[in-house]
């Protein structure tokens, strides 16, 4: 159930940004299988205390990563379109950091959720946020392995 729980919050994390998102450096790249996905736009924005976003937490950040549709403008409440995102909450303050990731990849008809621990670098939160992620885990669909991972620097617009 915690994981049906998350999902909830992290499938409404993204999206309604409009349709480019706000622009991203860095090398990160999302890997599904042989399939590399190259996210485009991300934004760092205010952690929610519980998955209702009662209440946002002053001392963490939800960083969303993704191939489309992701700004300033989203919202834990924001509606998420077809894509795939990289998400994670961390501390808004430089250090190495354990946290749960997760790679949503919205298609046609559904969305499929998958997270493990990956380890974040938070290099700086200014106006800007800067860093790293490293991640891995995988999808069983009916029997079939897919390989999932994720890693590199990034560099998203600091929105809260």
């Amino acid at each position: 159930m915690r994981r049906l729980g998350l999902f909830a919050v992290l499938l409404a994390a993204c999206g309604n940004g409009g349709e480019e998102g706000e622009p991203i450096e860095g090398d990160l790249v999302i890997m599904l299988g042989d399939a590399v996905i190259d996210p485009s736009v991300g934004a760092a924005i205010e952690a929610c205390v519980d998955t209702n976003c009662n209440e946002t937490d002053p001392t963490k950040m939800l960083v969303v990563i993704g191939t489309r549709d992701i700004s300033c403008e989203s919202t834990v409440q924001s509606g998420l379109k077809q894509g795939t995102y990289l998400t994670f909450t961390v501390d808004r303050v430089p250090a190495t950091q354990s946290a749960f990731v997760s790679v949503i990849r919205v298609v046609p008809g559904g969305a499929h959720l998958n997270g493990s621990s990956g380890d974040v670098v938070i290099d700086a939160v200014d106006d800007r946020v800067t860093g790293s992620v490293t991640f891995d885990t995988e999808d069983d669909d009916d029997g079939v392995i897919l390989p999932i991972t994720a890693a590199g620097t990034f560099d998203v617009i600091r929105c809260f």
